[in-house]
């Protein structure tokens, strides 16, 4: 195309766009009619710039890639796979953020100090008994005083197997 071409697709655009601006202050006011017209004004910008036909040009290119994709069972497995991969990535930040998923192992604290024998605690894992050593008597429940509605609250939860 030639430079008056261009100048007459300019122009058109551009009109187009000032009807667009009106419509959009006149329904929806000030905000909508300000970023209409800010679009409106990138098509004389382009124009003026010289890179109004490598715009269209970019277009075409984009169409063409379109209809390519549309027909081509080969791409379409590529798109598959790259929905596949963000579901993926999106999934495992979310499990990651809800702590869910991740492996890391934390030494339990109790067998932080020298000669312990109980092992780490991974998650989802119940705390290891502690092994009986030779000379060592388990911890006995200190003596509490007996209230009245205790003992009943306290069946309960033995029988739940709760202590």
């Amino acid at each position: 195309m030639d430079d008056a071409t261009w100048l007459a697709l300019t122009l058109v655009l551009t009109v187009v766009g000032l009807a667009v601006t009106f419509l959009a202050y006149k329904r929806r006011g000030t905000a909508p009619a300000l970023r209409a017209l800010g679009v409106t004004l990138l098509v004389p910008a382009l124009y003026l710039t010289d890179a109004l036909p490598l715009v269209v040009r970019i277009g075409q290119e984009i169409g063409s890639w379109a209809v390519r994709l549309v027909f081509s069972p080969v791409v379409w497995s590529g798109v598959a796979l790259g929905v596949v991969g963000v579901v993926l990535f999106l999934l495992g930040g979310s499990m990651m953020a809800r702590g869910r998923g991740i492996t890391a192992h934390r030494p339990d604290p109790a067998a932080a100090g020298a000669g312990s024998d109980r092992a780490a605690v991974g998650p989802g894992q119940a705390p290891a008994a502690p092994s009986r050593q030779r000379g060592r008597q388990p911890a006995q429940r200190p003596a509490q005083p007996a209230d009245e509605g205790m003992d009943d609250i306290e069946a309960i939860l033995r029988r739940r197997g709760i202590e």
